[in-house]
């Protein structure tokens, strides 16, 4: 009977040495995946938060390009010359009648600015 006892003691022990186990690395691997899921989900944010500050950048220097190059247009002479030119050869002359010439003359033409 001692036997008896002490190999259920021994099997007891042994089951509750398991058990504890178990429950010590469950909630330890649940810590550990609640932590990664924080740590991964702050670097998206973070990630996701530079690439909007660069697209934002970006589109602010493309903004800021495009106003010069609008700028040139209107007030180089140059280019004014060189745009009335290509539009001219763009827009078919139409025979000379009174039409005609009221077309050319309605023609918008840009006004210089300094």
């Amino acid at each position: 009977m001692l036997k008896l006892s002490g190999a259920s003691l021994q099997t007891s022990l042994s089951l509750s040495f398991m058990i504890m186990s178990v429950v010590v690395l469950i909630v330890s691997a649940v810590g550990i995946y609640f932590g990664v899921q924080d740590i991964w989900q702050k670097r998206s944010e973070k990630s996701t938060l530079q690439l909007f500050e660069q697209l934002q950048y970006s589109v602010d220097v493309m903004r800021h390009d495009a106003d010069k190059v609008s700028k040139l247009f209107l007030i180089d002479p140059d280019i004014q010359e060189y745009l009335e030119t290509i539009s001219d050869k763009a827009i078919p002359s139409p025979k000379k009648s009174r039409e005609g010439q009221a077309l050319r003359s309605t023609r918008w033409r840009p006004t210089k600015t300094n």
